[in-house]
């Protein structure tokens, strides 16, 4: 458990007249979100959607990965702009914090774009990550997020709108609950975890 009270916040800085908050991180919900077990080139527990051999494949990469020893590798050659993406149903409830992260690498493109994000059947986009430029190593990608709805929950790891050429790495892949305590008196609670800001309103506690 992280705590904080007095002027210092969770990674930042509590508004005056407001006092102590703290965090917990506890249980993963993505299995193997480091994407370590693979048959004939599927992820064991991941779902390949939109895959089609010498166009859009996903397989296991051992070569090019941030943890571990296996990553999953998406890569489009003359693909038309069809979306492919592997998929995992996390179950995750109804008004609860979770910090969801990853490590993404994106060496080749033409004019496809990135997306990691948790969806829900209620039309929730939760944007983890949205890259339309490549990065030159794994890069991390973490934010905190509140479900109001818990229908067809997905995380979803995906390249789109790819024309000609383009190639992703995703490893480590993690959905945690947030265990968070807050009371504030005339303020807002403001911090960071790593590179989300929390803004608690309202005097409330939850556990």
């Amino acid at each position: 458990m992280h705590s904080v009270g007095g002027a210092i916040g969770i990674g930042g800085v509590l508004p005056q007249n407001s006092v102590g908050g703290s965090f917990a991180f506890g249980t993963e919900f993505v299995t193997d979100g480091g994407l370590e077990n693979w048959t004939d080139d599927t992820p064991d527990d991941w779902t390949e959607e939109d895959e089609s051999a010498g166009v859009r494949d996903i397989t296991k990469e051992t070569t090019e990965i941030h943890g571990g020893s296996a990553a999953a590798k998406l890569e489009a050659t003359l693909n038309d702009g069809t979306s492919f993406y592997i998929t995992q149903i996390p179950p995750l409830q109804s008004n609860k914090f979770y910090t969801v992260s990853g490590w993404i690498y994106f060496p080749t493109r033409t004019l496809g774009n990135i997306t990691f994000y948790i969806w829900t059947d209620e039309d929730q986009q939760h944007w983890i990550a949205q890259l339309s430029s490549t990065n030159a190593e794994y890069t991390h990608y973490t934010k905190i997020i509140t479900l109001t709805g818990v229908t067809g929950i997905l995380i979803v790891c995906r390249i789109l709108d790819e024309t000609t050429t383009g190639i992703v790495y995703f490893d480590d892949i993690s959905v945690r609950d947030v265990d968070l305590i807050a009371r504030h008196y005339g303020g807002t609670l403001i911090g960071a975890i790593g590179m989300q800001q929390i803004d608690l309103w309202d005097k409330w506690s939850t556990n």
